[in-house]
């Protein structure tokens, strides 16, 4: 997606709250290999976090490239964001969205939040 999320408005959702240090210490790691996009960086540094935290061996392949700016994210904005003031039927049809039962989406919305 261009590693949008360095920038506004994604990097201002609250979905996103939090990412600052982390895209911060990814931004050391850009300027060390200046040839490596934002985006591959990202997608490697989670593929490295899952693999850390038990998960098998991912493939990485490279090729992404950064967007400039955030005008592609006009249309992203998650309207579910895991609060109390989603509603039931909210949840459904966002778990349907993503293609997941129930259960899949417990576990990755848990997962996230004990990593």
């Amino acid at each position: 997606n261009g590693a949008r999320l360095r920038l506004s408005p994604e990097r201002d959702w609250p979905a996103n709250r939090g990412l600052d240090d982390p895209l911060r210490l990814l931004g050391f790691i850009k300027n060390q290999y200046e040839d490596i996009s934002f985006a591959d960086l990202i997608v490697i540094a989670g593929n490295i976090a899952i693999e850390e935290s038990g998960g098998l061996p991912m493939t990485f392949c490279p090729g992404r490239t950064d967007a400039t700016d955030g005008s592609g994210s006009k249309f992203l904005e998650p309207t579910v964001m895991g609060t109390v003031n989603d509603t039931i039927p909210e949840v459904n049809d966002y778990v349907k969205l993503l293609g997941l039962t129930p259960r899949e989406y417990v576990a990755l919305s848990g997962g996230g939040h004990s990593l």
